[in-house]
């Protein structure tokens, strides 16, 4: 217990784990109150190389758990540490992710309809050109995240010359309907 709570492990560690990490929060507080004992120091830095390597091999080997046990049986699925066994329960599960996803992805996009757009007839936008799409690619951060369409930035950069034109006729396009293509 730390200040009167429980510590909540990961569901991988061991006894062993649990054991060890108490005796180093020990050792924490020992070397904080005696800094200069290079021998209390030296111990404290073994065993947390210690943990960290049974740590990770104990992970592993729970990964490699499930992965066995849902190759073995299929009519079992674990999703945040809980395990369902029911077919419906999984189905249900499934639909509920990929929902919210949908809900915030949906939520986050402003989808005016087309017909907001119908006085802007009379406005005139060029054409956007090869070049522009091109600079644009370029600018995309390769180290970043994949965005909302789940493709890396590094892919995009790469295929730079192969999605110019198709890009820029899809951006052409939709400047033209006033509205994003549906897919």
């Amino acid at each position: 217990k730390v200040d009167g709570k429980s510590i909540k492990y990961s569901v991988w560690y061991t006894n062993e784990i649990k054991d060890k990490l108490k005796y180093k929060q020990k050792l924490f507080t020992k070397l904080k109150e005696t800094p200069l004992d290079y021998k209390l120091r030296h111990e404290f830095r073994n065993l947390r190389k210690d943990i960290k390597t049974k740590i990770k091999l104990a992970h592993s080997q729970y990964i490699e758990g499930i992965h066995m046990k849902n190759r073995t049986t299929s009519t079992s699925f674990t999703f945040q540490n809980i395990e369902y066994s029911n077919d419906e329960e999984i189905v249900n599960l499934s639909a509920k992710y990929f929902k919210s996803n949908y809900d915030s992805l949906n939520n986050s996009l402003n989808s005016n309809p087309v017909s907001d757009y119908a006085q802007l007839g009379s406005l005139n936008i060029k054409d956007i050109t090869e070049n522009e799409v091109e600079n644009a690619i370029k600018k995309i951060n390769v180290r970043a995240a994949a965005g909302i369409n789940g493709i890396p930035g590094h892919i995009i950069v790469g295929c730079v010359k192969l999605l110019l034109s198709p890009l820029t006729f899809i951006f052409n396009l939709s400047l033209k309907a006033c509205k994003f293509p549906d897919e």
